[in-house]
């Protein structure tokens, strides 16, 4: 296994956040943590990314301790991207992506290969020289996704990376909604292990091969997408709703 979540236990200060969470992924595999708010999920990003220190249990990547790395082995191996992004400098968009090759000793023409691709990829080449501060809510976060890609591009085949995200879909239009799925989906070939929180329980439940629901910061289940019960998915929310199933795919749908 790639990424093994080792029945940890996270407090801040006296409050327990989370308890007792675990499973693991395979090289490759992608997730997305569903639950409501207040669930503990972007404590348990920060918790994997080696910010927070878990009371009990532990994390390993790769085989190796997350604690373990030093500062400069993480950001090489692990990009974040968070809910709020403080930039409120007027950095061009460009200078903003390049800020994700700082962790990385290459040369100024691999770090503008990667900026160059990721800028076409994501389409923002009208953007690229216009300050930041000057975007829309969806501009800077199509630009956040592509400076936390950039930390991660272009490893080397034999390296595996993670990119944990925290709800990267808000603020984007739907046609770049699937061009980030699209994009996770490819780096599934690069051993790229991508962690997403989501809060659109149907983008979690088509897009993603394993889901981990959350509530009151404890595990209500992981399993793929195709297990699920209605009866999970209503604890997990503590609301009511109906499931049917996608006519093309037969993947499961909510529908309040």
């Amino acid at each position: 296994m790639s990424l093994v979540v080792n029945n940890i236990s996270v407090n801040l200060g006296k409050r327990q956040i989370l308890k007792d969470v675990q499973f693991a992924l395979a090289t490759g595999e992608s997730l997305a943590i569903i639950g409501p708010n207040g669930a503990g999920k972007s404590t348990l990003l920060n918790a994997i990314s080696g910010m927070l220190q878990p009371e009990r249990g532990n994390i390993k990547f790769e085989n190796n301790l997350i604690s373990s790395l030093s500062t400069g082995e993480r950001a090489r191996k692990i990009a974040v991207l968070s809910q709020q992004h403080q930039l409120n400098f007027p950095f061009r968009v460009r200078d903003v992506i390049q800020l994700g090759r700082f962790p990385h000793i290459t040369t100024k023409h691999s770090d503008n290969v990667v900026i160059n691709e990721l800028i076409g990829i994501l389409q923002l080449h009208k953007l690229e020289n216009k300050p930041y501060t000057q975007l829309s809510g969806g501009e800077k976060q199509r630009v956040q996704v592509a400076r936390v890609l950039a930390q991660i591009w272009h490893v080397e085949e034999t390296t595996s990376s993670l990119l944990l995200m925290d709800e990267p879909f808000n603020s984007l239009d739907l046609n770049f909604q699937q061009l980030a799925l699209n994009i996770f989906a490819r780096l599934k070939g690069v051993n790229t292990n991508v962690v997403c929180v989501v809060h659109d329980i149907n983008i979690a439940l088509r897009n993603f091969p394993k889901i981990l629901a959350l509530k009151d910061g404890q595990q209500i289940f992981f399993k793929a997408p195709g297990c699920l019960t209605q009866d999970e998915l209503q604890k997990t929310f503590s609301t009511s709703f109906d499931i049917i199933h996608h006519p093309k795919d037969g993947m499961p749908l909510v529908i309040l």
